[in-house]
């Protein structure tokens, strides 16, 4: 089955990028906020899954599903903007230290 790519931004750094936007003398017509790794979405749910230590069963995807896009950052770090949370990894500790 071919991957699922998935993409995904913290909500700290999409308001860091819109704030980055609206500041700057020339932002882009189109930036897309994004983390840095594209990542299938079954590798996103199986560590989700082992760092909240639970099993993830069978996938109940229909097979045909689409295969989404690798989206990239390169326009708004070519701005100056830094993540603070690069991969969906950081992104979702942090979630999941407030549970």
């Amino acid at each position: 089955m071919p991957a699922r790519w998935t993409n995904r931004v913290h909500r700290d750094d999409l308001a860091a990028a819109l704030a980055l936007c609206v500041v700057h003398p020339n932002p882009p017509p189109v930036a897309i906020a994004v983390d840095d790794e594209p990542a299938p979405r079954d590798d996103v749910l199986t560590w989700i899954a082992e760092q909240v230590r639970v099993d993830l069963g069978p996938d109940p995807s229909p097979i045909d599903a689409p295969t989404g896009k690798r989206c990239r950052n390169s326009e708004l770090k070519d701005l100056g903007w830094e993540l603070s949370y690069p991969t969906f990894r950081e992104g979702y500790t942090s979630v999941l230290a407030t549970l």
